[in-house]
């Protein structure tokens, strides 16, 4: 568990194109033989990134590996390969519905020696939850035999901890926990088996069924390593939170307060001397799929025709990225995010051609877990989040890696639990005006932030429980 944006998706890929490199696989037979490593995660926008990342590392390091997502999966694709793959993949997308289905899988995966679960709370808590545990069952029911390399270890039993594990700090802020038989003894070794599971994530998601993940994880995988970062249900210290309370009606009441922001934020952007990068993306997170297509065509309404920029041959250009789209349309889009391309529903430009752009999409779900858009420089709540985790995972798509980034939470209605834990844990600037907002230096505000899990499960359980 680490902070979000703080590299998880390099964390397990270097590792495991290095281990592919040292074993020297020969090229496969397709489409009979089994990808080289699976990685599941919770929507198709990640398979699909995770996929390129994979494949650009290939290319710079001239890595014989290649990989494929569930959009790609066909005996044709398949045969085209001469080299080791990485299966990226949803749970849902491997289609484990019946028997016939499961076997198919199991001797397709038979010889996959590394399994990753990514964004694992989600994966394990959420829609996904049901084909990612049978998944589990399947590959961890049949293990390829263990090598007969130990793996020793070694650390200091936890001050309560509980039974069985042992904690250990292998790097400053990071924790290692082993837990199972092998924690009681520390010195004892445990064989490695040829397949090898990683779970990561930066927030655990409070049930699995009727246990949490962490219980699932515990029972499922008792010998497991846990690692785990300071950072881990945090935002990052580079973001700055600003709590904007300026109550309005639900509808186009809220619709117009939420224009009112995003024509500030636009402005003061443009006006920021710390944001030298030409290129900018603001992502407003609503609460469903028909407030975001609301705030859009109010804001192309009213605000977008007069919002004039100070700097010349800047743009401004909206974008709505809904999850009940057809997935090339949603690739579509995330590649004219990512790339800055030429899919535009709104624009407003200076009186000079145009030499940068300012993207605000609009978007209900879908990119707020694990997605890496380029220059997010802001992130906008335009409707407040109730749960922690959320919350966590929408502010982390700005400030990633040690940029600057911003979080605007804009909050019509009465103040909810989480504002106030978000108050006491964080201490953001708070504000209740636009004219007030509309002269805070952008990002000025940006500190260490305190974890929110706590607080998280209070809200989550009804009270203090433990993980």
């Amino acid at each position: 568990m680490a902070q979000t944006g703080s590299g998880k998706t390099l964390a397990y890929l270097l590792p495991l194109l290095t281990r592919l490199i040292r074993d020297e696989l020969p090229p496969p037979s397709p489409p009979a033989d089994s990808p080289y490593a699976l990685i599941v995660v919770p929507n198709r926008p990640l398979a699909w990134q995770i996929s390129a990342v994979v494949n650009r590392l290939a290319a710079l390091a001239d890595l014989p590996v290649r990989a494929i997502n569930e959009l790609h999966q066909t005996k044709e694709h398949l045969l085209s390969f001469s080299h080791p793959y990485i299966l990226v993949t949803t749970s849902s997308g491997l289609k484990l519905d019946n028997k016939r289905a499961l076997e198919r899988c199991r001797t397709r995966l038979a010889d996959t020696r590394f399994v990753v679960v990514d964004e694992m709370d989600l994966c394990l808590g959420g829609s996904e939850a049901k084909s990612t545990t049978q998944l589990m069952w399947l590959l961890t029911k049949d293990q390829p035999d263990r090598t007969k390399a130990p793996l020793p270890r070694k650390g200091r039993r936890a001050g309560g901890g509980g039974s069985g594990e042992v904690d250990t700090e292998v790097l400053p802020g990071v924790t290692l926990t082993t837990a199972g038989p092998s924690a009681t003894n520390p010195t004892l070794p445990v064989a490695m088996p040829a397949r090898q599971f990683v779970f990561c994530g930066a927030t655990l998601y409070p049930q699995q069924r009727k246990n949490t993940v962490s219980q699932y994880l515990a029972e499922g995988f008792p010998n497991a390593v846990f690692l785990r970062s300071e950072g881990a249900f945090t935002i990052s210290a580079t973001t700055t939170e600003l709590m904007l309370y300026l109550p309005a009606a639900p509808g186009a009441e809220t619709a117009r307060v939420v224009t009112q922001v995003l024509a500030r934020t636009v402005q003061r952007l443009d006006d920021a001397p710390n944001l030298v990068k030409p290129h900018r993306v603001i992502l407003v997170f609503c609460r469903t799929a028909r407030n975001a297509q609301q705030y859009q065509e109010v804001f192309q309404q009213v605000a977008l025709p007069g919002l004039k920029l100070r700097k010349a041959g800047g743009s401004v250009r909206t974008i709505l990225y809904a999850k009940e789209d057809d997935e090339y349309t949603k690739a579509r889009i995330i590649q004219s995010i990512t790339h800055l391309g030429t899919l535009t529903t709104g624009t407003a430009s200076a009186t000079h051609p145009s030499d940068s752009v300012t993207t605000i999409v609009f978007t209900a779900k879908g990119l707020d877990r694990g997605m890496d858009i380029p220059n997010v420089a802001a992130v906008v709540m335009a409707d407040f989040v109730t749960q922690a985790a959320e919350y966590i995972h929408c502010a982390g798509r700005t400030g990633r890696a040690g940029q600057l980034g911003e979080v605007i939470n804009v909050i019509t209605e009465r103040v909810s639990e989480l504002a106030d834990n978000i108050l006491a844990c964080n201490r953001p600037r708070t504000i209740h005006t636009l004219a007030d907002y509309a002269k805070v230096p952008y990002a000025s505000k940006a500190h260490p932030k305190t974890s929110l899990e706590a607080p998280a499960r209070s809200a989550w359980h009804g009270e203090e429980s433990e993980d």
